[in-house]
């Protein structure tokens, strides 16, 4: 689609919020829990939504992906190298070389401190690609379309429950073709999801339910990361309904801020790690005992509101620089 729908984008805020707080790394686990369940599914079910079936020849949608995906993930990569420089220089903490450069590349968790998100951005590009082809191979049908996404959904689940461990998942592929079931389900339900009002509030019900229920069951939640997946009913059900709920949610707000965030929310999600540098949370072990619940939510509120402070303030510097560049590598030198 080539005009954004506001919604969506408000959706992808609220989901990028959900990032933001998960990683706070201070809310109970039953909350992050919950919003583990849903906030990374819920990307590429609004991908789904706004995936248009008329897509180019497969080279120039392959070159738009590129821009708008790998571009800003090498900046984020250029930034982190000369972090990791800086330390060397300053604190004399050694800058891992080749483990970044292995996780920049590969996409595999845990490799350093600084390629942790390079997962996201693979998976996200393998899901894209795989669902152009999916359209392509079906022309659109919905039977044959849900269908080939289950399988997807089943083979990449098999993998990461059977044989993650015994084998890398170089550039997230399997975790791409999970990430493709969720992408076809906001695809397919396009036309009702964003009619959905007041009454799919209600989703929230099996989205809590759910997702605690795998919680209990597994000890964790969905973490797509570690393609940690739990049982499958209770992800997928939990997931897709969080994803129904903040649909719903998202047609019930008018917000320009959260549609603000919404169309810059891969930037917010590849810098907003850097929570260490964050001052105001720090301060609050002065003045409270830390570890304790109000300790906790303040400390997770507080640099909730930083990072949202600091990104309104980051946007603009960052999309003059962005935007023109991704203009002109895609032939547009004349757009606003």
């Amino acid at each position: 689609m080539a005009k954004r729908i506001g919604s969506v984008d408000i959706l992808k805020a609220l989901g990028i919020c959900s990032v933001i707080l998960y990683h706070t790394e201070a809310l109970p686990t039953v909350v992050n829990g919950w919003i583990g369940s849903y906030f990374m599914p819920l990307f590429f079910f609004a991908s789904g939504l706004t995936f248009s079936a008329n897509q180019p020849k497969f080279g120039a949608f392959l070159k738009k992906k590129c821009v708008y995906l790998l571009l800003p993930y090498l900046l984020y990569l250029v930034c982190c190298a000369a972090l990791g420089v800086a330390k060397q220089v300053i604190r004399g903490v050694a800058f891992p070389v080749k483990s970044f450069l292995l996780g920049a590349v590969s996409g595999l968790p845990n490799m350093n401190e600084y390629t942790g998100r390079a997962w996201f951005i693979y998976c996200f590009f393998v899901a894209e690609i795989l669902f152009y082809f999916l359209l392509k191979w079906t022309k659109g049908k919905r039977t044959p379309l849900f269908l080939a996404a289950l399988i997807f959904l089943l083979a990449g689940y098999a993998y990461a429950h059977f044989f993650r461990d015994s084998a890398a998942m170089f550039w997230r592929y399997t975790d791409g073709m999970v990430a493709v079931f969720f992408m076809a389900v906001g695809y397919l339900l396009r036309e009702s999801v964003l009619k959905l009002k007041a009454p799919g509030l209600l989703f929230i019900v099996p989205s809590v339910g759910f997702g605690l229920l795998n919680l209990h069951i597994n000890g964790h939640g969905l973490v797509m990361a570690y393609s940690y997946y739990g049982e499958l009913v209770p992800m997928v059900v939990s997931a897709l309904s969080g994803c129904l709920f903040f649909a719903a949610l998202s047609n019930c707000l008018q917000s320009r801020y959260l549609e603000y965030l919404g169309r810059n929310t891969l930037f917010i999600y590849l810098f907003h790690f850097f929570l260490w540098a964050y001052p105001l949370p720090r301060l609050l072990g002065k003045v409270m005992t830390v570890g304790t619940t109000a300790y906790n939510w303040l400390y997770a509120l507080l640099l909730f509101a930083e990072v949202l402070v600091i990104f309104s303030l980051l946007i603009p510097v960052y999309n003059r620089i962005m935007q023109p560049l991704q203009r002109r590598l895609l032939g547009k030198k004349n757009e606003k």
